[in-house]
């Protein structure tokens, strides 16, 4: 299986939300999501932050419209998990294909199509 090129960054603190910002989603031009097809994400190290999941899925030539990072609403930590929103179903078989499996710091991540429609478990909401 083809593996999207992986920025170094990826371990790095700072690079990857060392630094945390309040917000944990993007949308693409600065629109909120529309309820496209959606992906679920697992697995992922902590300091993923959206910026980066946003750049890996898009770099793999997927149509990213929304990515939301799980967070526990406790502590503000992030889960591991997020939702990705894409723009065609096209873009979910895509993303399953380049990306489920790939190894981001030391992890394997999953990529399947997101089954709780909009139940946002656990995601900030707005």
């Amino acid at each position: 299986s083809r593996s999207p090129a992986i920025p170094r960054s990826i371990c790095s603190s700072a690079a990857c939300g060392g630094r945390r910002q309040k917000a944990v989603s993007a949308m693409g031009k600065g629109e909120k999501g529309r309820g496209g097809p959606r992906l679920f994400v697992a697995n992922m190290p902590f300091n993923v932050d959206w910026k980066y999941l946003k750049d890996l899925f898009r770099d793999a030539g997927i149509d990213v419209k929304h990515a939301d990072i799980m967070e526990d609403p406790k502590t503000g930590r992030s889960k591991g998990n997020a939702l990705v929103e894409v723009a065609e179903q096209s873009d979910v078989e895509l993303a399953i294909e380049a990306l489920n499996a790939v190894d981001i710091g030391g992890r394997k991540i999953l990529v399947r199509e997101d089954r709780d429609g909009d139940k946002g478990k656990g995601g900030k909401g707005e």
